[in-house]
């Protein structure tokens, strides 16, 4: 989307979040040679008090650095200036904000910055912040818009006409059903993929617990799409429809539709940054 914007003006809020970086990494290594000096100096009982205190510290690290880039993520507004490129827009449940989809306690990716990283090349990833999100400390992933409870809906209705492509996370909130409905009365089936259901742990009770929850917004959305939704999901991340609204489970190592160059785009970095979340062909 392109639009007539004032200049950028610098953003001390991600000049913080830059110099808390750069201060987290003397400070990481200033723990390790401590914990290797107090191992040597006390022997066993000193590697474990070492061990507890560099867990501490690594802990309050990892966090640090989370913040700062938190801090460093630029807003919609910085993106739709500097990218005259048409957006991707980001719809979803505000729930589904912070979900780790890899990593580990202290270091981990949301499943919102695997979306994004799979999207980028197409265009500014956009979405709506939470009403209960802190904007100096967004979540991190798509770059993010503040709007009133009054104003919401005819900003999003514009963002949707304005995208070139949609990813909407599926959903049963009428928030999420009227964001659906607005995007299909646009009639350009092409440019939406829906998201389905995924847990980080790929247990079989997980896996259950994720298929139930895509019943439920195949029940949800019951009527709102021109043709039926499949009934199950079969262990597949995202739902993609073809020009007549039939809609097609993303699989492992299938041909993608090359008729719109936004859509293959998307489906192919989905394809590789979900791989291992997807079913096979």
């Amino acid at each position: 989307m392109a639009a007539n914007h004032e200049p950028e003006q610098p953003n001390p809020r991600r000049a913080q979040g830059l110099l808390v970086t750069l201060l987290m990494i003397p400070v990481g290594v200033l723990v390790f040679v401590a914990s290797k000096s107090i191992t040597r100096e006390f022997g066993a009982l000193g590697g474990l008090l070492a061990g507890g205190i560099a867990g501490g510290l690594f802990y309050f690290i990892s966090r640090g650095l989370r913040r700062a880039k938190q801090m460093r993520a630029p807003s919609a507004a910085d993106v739709l200036a500097t990218d005259d490129r048409p957006p991707v827009l980001y719809l979803r449940p505000f729930s589904n904000d912070g979900v780790v989809l890899s990593g580990h306690y202290f270091l981990f990716k949301t499943y919102e910055e695997h979306l994004v990283k799979a999207l980028s090349d197409i265009g500014p990833v956009v979405a709506v912040g939470s009403p209960g999100e802190n904007a100096r400390t967004p979540e991190v992933g798509a770059a993010r818009m503040y709007l009133r409870d009054d104003a919401w809906q005819e900003r999003v209705g514009h963002l949707i006409r304005q995208s070139s492509l949609i990813v909407l996370h599926g959903g049963s909130s009428p928030g999420v059903l009227w964001e659906l409905r607005s995007v299909l009365a646009q009639g350009r089936p092409e440019r939406l993929i829906v998201c389905l259901p995924v847990d980080a742990a790929q247990t079989p009770k997980k896996l259950r617990h994720a298929e139930a929850r895509y019943v439920d917004f195949v029940r949800s959305s019951w009527g709102i799409f021109p043709r039926p939704l499949p009934l199950f999901a079969g262990g597949c991340a995202f739902l993609y429809f073809l020009p007549d609204w039939t809609p097609q489970l993303l699989r492992r190592d299938m041909p993608v539709p090359a008729g719109y160059p936004p859509q293959t785009a998307a489906l192919r970095g989905l394809g590789s940054s979900f791989r291992s979340r997807l079913a096979t062909a």
